[in-house]
């Protein structure tokens, strides 16, 4: 995250996440976010560049009885909602996450706003502070939600999770208007599903990882090129696969045909991710 660093590449592809890479070469980025809570079709809506929407770590919880919770959340709705309530204002998430067996559960959470992702203070922070806040929710669930009484801590994430920082001003910008009309770009390299039933599936442009300004350089991940509300689902682990798959191969082809990432061929980009088993849209 900071200090003095060198990578020595024909070509690098920045998937930190966080643009760290393409921010030290002094590409143009961006950093307002996208805020669901308020506009859950996916509107544009920024809110300041100083907040990076939620940190967190996760935590697996064993010895539980998801079935015993389930019929108390179902059959004393009140008391549910009371017990839920008063955890609520203790900062305690009111959602365990089902899991593939009854005697486990999963929580994302506990959750930050306010801190950057991109300062190692704030993520020394969350890292303490969530941890501490985990055996507070833990406490708290043993002593008052039925099906818990027995919960311990099997894991935790191994590093926080963030879901917004900076992203990259690409020679292509990914933007909500264009995928909402199921517009396919010529330059496709991956499609991503729609973020909603409403729309089409989503068109990943070639020129959305290439920085505006850098020749030997890609940024796969959420860190493209994009507004907000696109970022918003493009951050997501398939997306970020795809993406990961597109950059790789792009600048494969660009050392290996001696030209720069932003004249890459991207027929000969198509062809070989059509290869390795990568959905396209006909060209």
């Amino acid at each position: 995250k900071s200090g003095r660093q060198a990578i020595l590449a024909d070509v690098v592809v920045d998937a930190t996440g966080d643009g760290d890479i393409f921010a030290l070469a002094k590409a143009p980025f961006e950093m307002d976010a996208f805020d669901p809570s308020k506009d859950p079709d996916g509107a544009d809506f920024v809110i300041p560049a100083t907040i990076h929407d939620r940190m967190n770590i996760s935590c697996r919880w064993g010895g539980v009885d998801m079935e015993r919770y389930r019929e108390f959340k179902r059959t004393q709705s009140d008391d549910h909602r009371a017990i839920m309530s008063r955890g609520t204002k203790m900062g305690v998430p009111d959602r365990p996450h089902m899991m593939p067996r009854d005697d486990m559960t999963l929580f994302m959470a506990p959750k930050f706003s306010g801190y950057s992702p991109l300062n190692v203070e704030d993520l020394t922070t969350v890292e303490i502070e969530g941890r501490r806040r985990m055996m507070v929710m833990l406490d708290f669930y043993r002593k008052n939600v039925p099906g818990f009484e027995r919960a311990w801590v099997m894991d935790t994430s191994p590093q926080i999770g963030t879901r917004h920082s900076r992203r990259l001003k690409g020679a292509k910008r990914m933007v909500s208007e264009e995928w909402k009309a199921g517009k396919i770009q010529e330059d496709e390299v991956g499609v991503s599903p729609s973020p909603n039933r409403r729309f089409p599936n989503v068109s990943l442009p070639l020129g959305c990882l290439i920085p505006e300004s850098l020749d030997n350089m890609l940024a796969a991940g959420r860190n493209l090129s994009s507004d907000p509300a696109s970022h918003s689902f493009m951050r997501e682990i398939p997306q970020c696969w795809l993406m990961g798959q597109a950059a790789g191969v792009a600048a494969a082809v660009a050392v290996g045909n001696g030209v720069n990432v932003r004249n890459v061929g991207v027929a000969e980009v198509r062809d070989l991710l059509s290869k390795q088993g990568v959905y396209l849209n006909a060209g």
